[in-house]
């Protein structure tokens, strides 16, 4: 088999981390994994929707959650965020699917991976700022009392 690919490289971009920020998501897709540490991961695929400034030079964002219990408030979140109902007994990570949310972003700087973000806290879309959300819901739509950030 010959492992020369007619693909042009020049044209792809460069996963790198963004700046720390709060972020627009859309959730495209979950798999299940394992860490190094052998506990179960769900890794998201996701688009940047907005900022501007951040999803014209990184349109795809990568993040995993771990599941263990020091980790799970997070999960939680991020479910809650979406609009998915927790019930007792079990959740399914697919749920959220196609939902976009609000992500606050930082770096994290470790000796085994270098700089790379690091989602911290998931938020209702509309519950981050203007210049962050745009027209987002749309004016028919009512937004709750949290706060926004």
């Amino acid at each position: 088999m010959e492992l020369e690919f007619n693909i042009d490289l020049t044209s792809i971009k460069e996963l790198k981390p963004i700046p720390p920020a709060i972020v627009i998501l859309q959730i495209d897709s979950v798999k299940a994994g394992q860490s190094k540490a052998g506990n179960t991961m769900l890794h998201y695929a996701t688009t940047i929707l907005a900022p501007d400034d951040i999803c014209e030079k990184v349109d795809k964002f990568y993040f995993s959650l771990t599941l263990v219990d020091s980790a799970l408030w997070l999960v939680k979140q991020l479910q809650q965020a979406c609009g998915v109902e927790i019930v007792p007994g079990s959740f399914n990570a697919e749920a959220v699917v196609g939902c976009q949310v609000g992500a606050k972003v930082d770096l994290r700087i470790s000796e085994e991976y270098g700089i790379r973000n690091q989602v911290s806290k998931f938020y209702r879309v509309e519950k981050t700022i203007p210049e962050v959300r745009g027209d987002w819901p749309p004016e028919d739509e009512e937004v709750g009392d949290e706060e926004t950030v």
